[in-house]
This record gives C-alpha cells, sequence and structure tokens, in this order.
C-alpha cells in the first residue's frame, strides 16, 4: 500500500516550515522538526522508504525546489483556517497504552471579537480547570488539564495530542495539578484519584512515572496549588496546598514538598512527612487554595480560609515556605493576611485570582518600582456575608509591591520571636510555635492598593464562569482565557477598533497609541517610524493628538484672490526631511504642497479655476460658511457686492458670515424664495386651472416670470405673473402625461429673466390626475379603495366613464351616491376544473364584483360555497375563492353577491358559458421510468383531466419533481426530476391541489449517476 501522512503530522510540517521566512534544505528538515516538536519525523513508520518521496506526497503542505547551488529547498505552504474546527478521529497505538489518542472528534465553537477558539472538549461533560503554556518551547504549546483527559494544543489552540487519565476501574479522575518541569522537560498531574501524580512527557503525554503517595486533594470540591519551583541543592521540587481532609485520607498536608529527581518523586528526606506542615483536623473545609508562585528562593501560597478556629469569618492570605536546604521541616511557614479596600473604603475579603510579573514601564515609575521589582496583581471579591465564601457580583484589582510584602513577612516573624503570645498563633497548624530562627506567626498586614481601569470589555460566548488559571502568551500579545470546557485565545489589544485620535486616548488601552501620519490607532511595533517624537503618541504621555489650533487667515478666501494659507498644529512631527512631507488638502479639488516651520505650516491657495463653485441660488450663497453675499438682479453670488445693482435696498441680500457690511436685508429669510405650500394642489388632465403660489421677496417689475412643472417623462412651462412680492400667479392651463398611471407628482418652479430661478427650498408639488385610467366600472370609479376621495372622482353614466363632474354631460354620480351599479358581471374564470375533493383556488374575473372586500358577501360555485381570500382580492375586477368537494364530472355556475350602494345585495351568475367542472383525474403511466439520482431527468406524465385543478405537483419517493404548469394540458404532465440520495425504486404520485394520484404500476427507478471517462473527438471545426 502506498505511504499517507496523518492530518496532525501535516499541520505539525506546515508549522516547521512556515516557522522560518528562508527555505530549509532537506537534510535540516528532520532536525528542525525535532528541534520544534519533540520528536523526529516518523517518515518510515508512514509507509515511506524515503523522506523526499514522503514530503512529495502532500504538495498542499510543501513546495520543492531543486537549487543548484542548495540542492533540494523546502517550501511551507500556507493553509487558510477555515470556521470549521471540526477534527477527524484518529487512534494512534504507543506501546501498550490502548487510551493514547490524536484528534479526538471535538465540535467547534464560535467566539466573539479578535479571539481565536479550541473545538469544546467535552468527552465526558467533565470541566476543564488548569492551563499551562510552555514558555521555553519554541512553538508555544498550551497545556490543558481538566476530568478524565489533559491535552496538548498548539499556541493558536489547534489540538496535538489529548490523553485520558481515567483509571482501569471507571473512576472519574478531575485534574489537580498542571505544572511543568522545565529542569527535566517534564509535564507534572496529579488528579482527584488516590490523589495521585505522573510525570509525563511533554510531547505525546505519554506516562513517564507515577508517584507512590497521596499528593492531591483525592476529590472533586477540595481545592489543590501545585507547582515546580527550586528546592534544596536548587533541585526542582513539587510544592502543593491542599486543605486536610482527615484521617481517611492518610498523607494530606496543608503544604507540603517533594524533589523531582529526574523521572522520580522523592521527599525531602527519608520520611514523607518531614517535608510537611500538617493541618488541625477541625479546620478542614475551612482553606481554599487559590493559587501559587515562587519568589526569591521562597514558595508562596494564596488562600482564602477561616479567621482562626473560633471566628468563621473568611479572609484572604498569603502564605510562604523556605526553598533553602536547612529547612527540613518547613518551619519557616509564615502566613500574613492580605487586605484590600474599595475607593469607597470597602473591605474585599475574598481572593479570586492572582498573579505576579514584572509591570510595565509606565506603571513601576508610578509605584517608584526599581527596574527587576515585581508586583503582585489580585483580584478580589466581596463575600454575600462575612462568612460566606461566595461573592457579589463586583469585584477589584490590588497592586502589592513583592518587597512591601517581603517586608510583611520579615515583620510578622519579627514579632512572633520577639513578642509571641496569641496574636501570632496559627491555632489552625499543628504544632504551631515560634522559634528562634527564621520560622513563622501570623500578622494581619493592609498594603497600600492601587486602583486600575477597564479599557476593554470581550463577551466570551459561553456564560460560564471565567477560572482564575489565565495565562499570557510569551510576548503578551494575547491571553489565552479558560471556561468550563474551552480555551479561548484574545487578543489584549483592539486598537483598530479606534478610529479617531480621541478615541484612542479616551480608551485608555495600554497597548495602544495613535499613529499620527497614518491617522490610526495601532501597537507600537505597527506604526512605521514610531521611535521617532510625535509618530506614535502613547495614550500615557503628555503628548496629545495631532490638531490644528489656528488657521490664518482666520476668514475665508475670496475665490478670485490668490493667497497663502498658514496653519499653527499641536504636535505636528517633524517631517523636514522629506519634500514635500505635508500638503494641503482643499476638499477634493486642489493639493498644493505645505512648507513646514516647527509647528507650523503654510501653503498656497489653489488656482482659480480649481477652486469649487458655490452653491446656485441665494439661500446657498448666503448661508455658505463665506462671507458671500447675492445679487437678486445680476443673479451671482460674490464677495464684492459693491458691484450689485443699487436702484433697489433689496437689490442686495447679504451674507450670513460677513461680518462688514451693516446692512439689516441679510440671510436666507431675505432671499427671493417659494414658502411652504399649504396643501397639495391637485389638477386634473384637460382642465385648465392656475395655481397660485405664495413666496417671498419676489423681485419687483415683470421680469418675464414663468412656472416651470417638471417630473419623470414630463415638461411643461405655463406664464406667470407677479401679484405682489408674495404672490405668483400661474396662469390657467391645460396639462396631460403620457403614462398609464392614475397620479403623476411633477415638482414647480418659479423663474424669471429667461433663467432666474426663485429659491424653492421646501420642494413645491404638484399632483397631475386622470380619473378614467385603471377604473373600468361603476364600482371601481366609486370605491374610497382605488379612488381618495380628494380628487373628486365620479361615475359618468350617460358615457359609462370614471370623471370629474365638469368633464361629464349629465348624471354624474359622486362617491356617496345610494344608486347602486350594474349588476356583478362574470366574464371568465382559472381553472375551470379541479379534484372532486376540492381546496382548488380559482380566480374569477368581471366587473362591479364590489367597492371593497367586506361588501362581498358571497360566492358561490354549483351551488356551493366558495371561501374568498381577503389578501387577494382586486376591487371590482378579480376575486379568488377555494371550491369545496363536488360530485365527479358535475359542472356549475358561479355566483357572487354584493352589497350594493343603497345597502341591499345584488347578485351576478356566470350563466351557462362559465362553469367549473369537478373531475376525478386518471393518472395512467410515464416515461422514462428511470434516470441519474442526480436529477434533471424531464418525465413525461399521461392521463386523463391531467389540467383539472391549479396547483399540480409530483413526488418521487420522498424527492420534488416540478412541473412547469404551462406545459401541462389535458392528457399530459412534464415535470423535472429532483436529487435523491440514494439509488432505490420509488413510488411516482402526482397532486393535484393537494389531492393525490398515485401511479399503482410501476416505480421510477433512481440510477447511479453517469460517468464520463472519455471524450472523442476533442476537437472540431469552427464555423
Amino acid at each position: 500500500m502506498p505511504g499517507k501522512v496523518p492530518d496532525v503530522d501535516k499541520t505539525l510540517a506546515r508549522a516547521v516550515l512556515l516557522s522560518s521566512k528562508d527555505p530549509t534544505p532537506l537534510g535540516e528538515f528532520r532536525p528542525h522538526y525535532k528541534t520544534l516538536v519533540g520528536r523526529y519525523f516518523q517518515y518510515r513508520q508512514m509507509g515511506f522508504s524515503t523522506l523526499l518521496d514522503c514530503l512529495k506526497s502532500i504538495p498542499d503542505v510543501v513546495r520543492i525546489e531543486h537549487s543548484l547551488h542548495d540542492g533540494i529547498l523546502l517550501y511551507g505552504v500556507n493553509n487558510e483556517k477555515t470556521d470549521d474546527l471540526s477534527l477527524t478521529t484518529e487512534h494512534h497505538d504507543k506501546q501498550e497504552d490502548s487510551d493514547y489518542k490524536m484528534r479526538d472528534q471535538l465540535s467547534a465553537s464560535k467566539c466573539g471579537l479578535y479571539s481565536i477558539c479550541i473545538p469544546s472538549m467535552n468527552h465526558d461533560k467533565l470541566r476543564i480547570n488548569f492551563l499551562r503554556r510552555n514558555d521555553t518551547y519554541i512553538m508555544g504549546d498550551v497545556y490543558v488539564g481538566g476530568g478524565n483527559y489533559v491535552y496538548r494544543l498548539d499556541s493558536d489552540l489547534q489540538l496535538i495530542y489529548n490523553i485520558t487519565t481515567k483509571p482501569d476501574d471507571g473512576t472519574d479522575n478531575y485534574n489537580k495539578i498542571l505544572s511543568i518541569n522545565y529542569d527535566y522537560n517534564n509535564l507534572i498531574t496529579c488528579g482527584s484519584y488516590r490523589g495521585v501524580c505522573q510525570i509525563r512527557d511533554l510531547s505525546d503525554l505519554s506516562v513517564l512515572n507515577d508517584s507512590v503517595t497521596w499528593v492531591a486533594a483525592p476529590t472533586k470540591e477540595d481545592s489543590t496549588v501545585g507547582f515546580v519551583a527550586p528546592g534544596y541543592d536548587n533541585k526542582p521540587n513539587l510544592y502543593v496546598g491542599t486543605p486536610r481532609r482527615g484521617n481517611a485520607y492518610p498523607g494530606d498536608q496543608a503544604v507540603s514538598g517533594r524533589q523531582l529527581d529526574e523521572l522520580l518523586f522523592h521527599s525531602a528526606r527519608s520520611w514523607e512527612w518531614e517535608c510537611a506542615v500538617d493541618m488541625y483536623w477541625f479546620y478542614e473545609n475551612s482553606v481554599i487554595y487559590v493559587t501559587g508562585f515562587s519568589y526569591h528562593r521562597f514558595s508562596y501560597f494564596l488562600t482564602v480560609q477561616r479567621l482562626s478556629r473560633n471566628d468563621n469569618t473568611y479572609i484572604s492570605r498569603i502564605v510562604r515556605v523556605c526553598q533553602e536546604r536547612n529547612d527540613y521541616y518547613y518551619d519557616s511557614y509564615t502566613e500574613v493576611t492580605l487586605q484590600c479596600e474599595g475607593s469607597d473604603s470597602t473591605l474585599y475579603n475574598l481572593l479570586q485570582a492572582a498573579d505576579v510579573m514584572r509591570p510595565a514601564s509606565d506603571l513601576a515609575t508610578s509605584l517608584s518600582l526599581e527596574d527587576d521589582e515585581h508586583v503582585l496583581f489580585a483580584v478580589f471579591g466581596k463575600g454575600r456575608t462575612p462568612w460566606s465564601l461566595t461573592p457579589l457580583q463586583h469585584s477589584v484589582i490590588c497592586i502589592y509591591k513583592m518587597t512591601d510584602i517581603e517586608q510583611a513577612f520579615i515583620d510578622a516573624i519579627s514579632g512572633c520571636i520577639t513578642q509571641g503570645g496569641d496574636e501570632y498563633q496559627l491555632d489552625h497548624i499543628f504544632e504551631s510555635r515560634c522559634y528562634t530562627w527564621d520560622n513563622g506567626g501570623n500578622i494581619p498586614v493592609h498594603f497600600h492598593s492601587y486602583y486600575c481601569n477597564q479599557y476593554d470589555n470581550v463577551i466570551l460566548p459561553d456564560p460560564v464562569r471565567v477560572y482564575n488559571d489565565t495565562k499570557f502568551d510569551a510576548y503578551s500579545r494575547y491571553l489565552y482565557v479558560l471556561v468550563e470546557y474551552n480555551v479561548y485565545k484574545l487578543e489584549v489589544q483592539n486598537c483598530k477598533q479606534y478610529t479617531t485620535c480621541r478615541e484612542c486616548f479616551e480608551a485608555m488601552d495600554p497597548y495602544c497609541g495613535w499613529c499620527t501620519l497614518e491617522r490610526r490607532c495601532s501597537l507600537y511595533n505597527e506604526c512605521p517610524f514610531s521611535n521617532i517624537r510625535s509618530r506614535w503618541l502613547s495614550v500615557f504621555s503628555d503628548e496629545r493628538c495631532v490638531n490644528i489650533t489656528e488657521i490664518e487667515p482666520a476668514d475665508s478666501v475670496p475665490k478670485s484672490v490668490h493667497n497663502q494659507i498658514t496653519l499653527h498644529v499641536s504636535e505636528l512631527p517633524d517631517e523636514r526631511n522629506y519634500i514635500p512631507a505635508y500638503e494641503c488638502n482643499f476638499g477634493n479639488t486642489s493639493i498644493t504642497p505645505a512648507n513646514q516651520s516647527g509647528q507650523t505650516l503654510t501653503c498656497e491657495t489653489p488656482l482659480t479655476n480649481q477652486r469649487p463653485d458655490i452653491p446656485e441660488g441665494c439661500t446657498n450663497c448666503v448661508s455658505s460658511n463665506w462671507a458671500c453675499d447675492w445679487c437678486v438682479y445680476e443673479n451671482i453670488c460674490t464677495h464684492a457686492s459693491d458691484t450689485c445693482m443699487k436702484d433697489s435696498y433689496s437689490s442686495i441680500v447679504v451674507g450670513e458670515h460677513n461680518k462688514f457690511s451693516s446692512r439689516d436685508i441679510r440671510g436666507w429669510s431675505s432671499c427671493p424664495h417659494l414658502e411652504q405650500q399649504d396643501g397639495e394642489v391637485l389638477i386634473h388632465v384637460d382642465e385648465a386651472t392656475p395655481i397660485v403660489i405664495s413666496a417671498a421677496n419676489v423681485p419687483k417689475g415683470n421680469p418675464g416670470f414663468q412656472c416651470v412643472l417638471k417630473g419623470i417623462g414630463f415638461e411643461d412651462y405655463v406664464a406667470a405673473t407677479r401679484y405682489n412680492e408674495s404672490t405668483v400667479l400661474c396662469h390657467a392651463k391645460q396639462y396631460n402625461y403620457d403614462t398609464n398611471v392614475q397620479e403623476v407628482n411633477v415638482s414647480l418652479t418659479v423663474q424669471w429673466n429667461n433663467n432666474y430661478k426663485i429659491d424653492d427650498i421646501y420642494g413645491y408639488t404638484v399632483t397631475l390626475y386622470d380619473c378614467r385610467i385603471d377604473r373600468k366600472d361603476c364600482s371601481g370609479c366609486l370605491s374610497t379603495i382605488t379612488t381618495r376621495e380628494e380628487l373628486q372622482c365620479g361615475w359618468c353614466v350617460s358615457d359609462s366613464s370614471c370623471q370629474i363632474s365638469s368633464h361629464c354631460n349629465r348624471h354624474w354620480w359622486s362617491q356617496d351616491v345610494t344608486e347602486n351599479c350594474d349588476d356583478p358581471i362574470i366574464s371568465e374564470i382559472y381553472p375551470s376544473s379541479g379534484p372532486y375533493e376540492g381546496d382548488t383556488d380559482i380566480i374569477i374575473n368581471g366587473s362591479n364584483l364590489g367597492k371593497m372586500f367586506s361588501l362581498v358577501k358571497s360566492v358561490t360555485v354549483g351551488g356551493r360555497s366558495c371561501t374568498v381570500i381577503q389578501e387577494r382580492y382586486r376591487v371590482s375586477r378579480s376575486i379568488e375563492c377555494t371550491t369545496q368537494s363536488g360530485d365527479i364530472d358535475y359542472s356549475g355556475e358561479i355566483s357572487i353577491t354584493v352589497i350594493g350602494n343603497d345597502g341591499k345585495t345584488q347578485t351576478g351568475t356566470s350563466g351557462h358559458v362559465v362553469k367549473f367542472t369537478w373531475r376525478k383525474q386518471r393518472v395512467v403511466g410515464f416515461f422514462p421510468t428511470f434516470g441519474p439520482k442526480a436529477g434533471g431527468t424531464r418525465i413525461l406524465i399521461s392521463g386523463q383531466y391531467m389540467d383539472a385543478g391549479r396547483n399540480i405537483t409530483a413526488d418521487i419517493g420522498g424527492s420534488v419533481c416540478s412541473v412547469d404548469r404551462e406545459e401541462v394540458n389535458e392528457t399530459n404532465i412534464i415535470c423535472t426530476s429532483s436529487s435523491h440520495q440514494v439509488t432505490s425504486s420509488a413510488s411516482f404520485t402526482v397532486y393535484f391541489d393537494g389531492s393525490a394520484r398515485p401511479v399503482t404500476l410501476i416505480n421510477y427507478k433512481y440510477l447511479e449517476n453517469p460517468v464520463i471517462k472519455n471524450i472523442f473527438p476533442l476537437s472540431s471545426m469552427f464555423r
């Protein structure tokens, strides 16, 4: 059999090749793979004789090139990740471990903004609760521990390996400790099953050795904190904190240590108990271990616990033991109380999470820290009561300098030695007392806390608890967040969401700053030349956004005048070495180079022929941002209004921003303009009608006024007269339009002196209409649904048409007439036949079929009631109704009864010409009787009365066969088969308005799809 590369090895090979910008020589691939992955690329086990043959079989992963000088070079092929992160199950036998698995089938989970998901890890619906990241491993692997499983993931949370920790007897084993031993490059895992630990291989998670003693809490509920740190002789030690559980679980100590010698667990001395601190039995279930860490030759544990043996108030404490050789019995065990107050002096007593790290430079400066000094970040909640472990929703972050914590321990020990007494007694620790050497005591010490600002909020899709085991990646660019059944990789910044400099600064995101020349919020290293002052502005710096603070000249420059513009800019980056570094952009019309002098830029205004035109009209002119005036009789906008006609005081309208004129006629309200119309202007076609328009400041005299009416496909001009300065009269005229619509809306403007327009700021409109269009009968004309009352349309009895009263010679009915229109007339129906079971929706066309739906009293077909469908009713023209069942081959008349104008009923029947017939269709057969399961086969169905019905469908074994109704006749139906999942023999059924007519003598066969194996000839002549 030919060899095959498993998907997991493809993924790893691609990652290794893409980890380098340069191509990888063939001879260096396996060593490079070993360095990054932790094992060699095992091509022989995959069934290949040579590495090159193996790599040639995966062209989607590696591209192979031959170089004259460098030999064979390998390039990684980038693979875009898809939204579907579902993985397939593969089993890999390793030694005799049948539970060893790679890439179990996992379901993908969607994340929120700028986040990456790991597939849900819910093998046994047991929570995951620990996360560790390999800080020395170049690929940045992540290890996750949970109920019955341990997982190894890559830095993008793609599964590499997972392995079960469930014992053979089927007991659930909850992960309690997950820690990396960097000295021996292995993984320490401990579980609730008898509190046993394992040393595991970092690559494949296989067990290298088990502990022989109880180490972790042997229950799901009890807390356990464990981590690897230096011990005596500077050898790695596993430090464990767990509450005492009584004699039922021998060997559980409050704090203990075990030496890790390569692949073995050892005690500190020859007796296990000598490297532990025991807790009295009555204090069990009273201590919750939250986290732990190593710092300056001490191992620290952070806890939440009862205040004392006789006081059930919960407090938070920090515990430490010395890592030196002479501390065989952990006599250095010391506790110090951590206190955290909110800004309102509220005491938060329940520690939730904590971590020790070096703060960023700005925070370090504000805390007056030395270069290598660390701080403890701690999240606290407040209990619902002093005796409750359930925190309220609000939480706070307190920051403690590690030097202050170390001094607090020194003070506690000193007080214990020099003063002694109950104040320093640890009544829950077995044989607690003060020694004359470096030992323990207890003193509540309050550290000054520093308050933090939240700069962003990320909502996870899983509405579950977030665990305190949260880690940064190696570069502090991403945060790994652990929840019950998932791990999320979140970017710790999202600078691009802030689109303005102000938003960027107000967010106070410590990762973000304003990239001035690119005008975007970005990371420091994503902004070009960010090391140059003013190129990248930190949100914590005194520098502010780049901003134009002053422009000279402050007022506008006239369009015909050439001038120089001076801009004063705050935080302007110095770019004088680049010519031109800055440009002045005058809207979308022109760009001119700018010269920099410190924080000042100067540039020339554009050429006069490149400047934008002032918007037309008096209103736009005097309302503009510039010092423009309007010359009424010249119809121009100008900065030199002294050239305007001076014959009239109203010949000049001064602009709103013209500070140099004292004239009272100022602003848009002084412009000649049409006022807002009081109501709708309605004009019937062929009816000569004048139009009176309210206006303001109409120019004096009679300089050729005109009214202009324009619409789609319509334009007309009519002479007009200035009645006074507030009224314009459009002369009476008959209007017509060509479109076949009942109403046409047109705009109306007034112009004078050929093309001078009076401003129309409100949009004056006129409605032209024609009563005759689409109102063919009396009911349609008089209906208030098809004809609104304002049009004053009515029925002209003398010529049987819909008209306004002035266009009717005699006998005109208004819409409120009490005389009846003609009785309903039925002209046609569709379809004319249907299944005898009924349920056929028939269309009845005619005239005077009612003025509205509520006036249609009844419809019968062949003497049987037909249910009218309201949403398909068309006033006076058409009714649709659903038939009832009828006798086979019976034909009956259609009858419609409506309520007339006088309130009485009117009835119309179809007579003998238009009838509906009930049929029993008979399907005889179909051809062809088989076709491919892909569908697309046109099938001819034969029978009798095949066109009886409106909605005709066909079904083949549950798959639709689409019917084209236009191809249906009395004897034949043509349908097109759709795809079918499997090859099979299927029943064939035709439905007429829901009534089934099955084919009983033969079935349709779905066959395998045809396969094209060859085409001949492959070419032909083109004509």
